[in-house]
């Protein structure tokens, strides 16, 4: 099972992510909205330079984020991509 986390735009030609090679596995994406109750989540990459670590510290900007935890909705339902965690690793359940 998993649990949407938030919303935004996933960006695959983006190789590189503030100076860094994108890690395997992962893609650039930009974060548009954060659930309220999923701010708190730990980014697996944080940006301690820019005093980015959660998820809700990354809104409006550019994070590293597991391909395999971003679903992309069918054409036409919308512009923007979920986030999502498994929920076994949620800090709620």
């Amino acid at each position: 099972m998993l649990i949407e986390l938030g919303q935004g735009v996933v960006l695959p030609e983006e190789k590189v992510y503030h100076t860094v090679p994108v890690q395997d596995g992962y893609v650039v994406v930009k974060i548009d909205h954060v659930h309220q109750n999923e701010e708190a989540i730990p980014l697996d990459i944080p940006l301690p330079d820019a005093e980015i670590f959660t998820l809700g510290d990354a809104r409006n900007t550019r994070i590293q984020w597991k391909k395999s935890g971003i679903l992309i909705p069918p054409i036409g339902r919308s512009s923007s991509i979920g986030w999502c965690t498994k929920a076994d690793t949620h800090p709620s359940s």
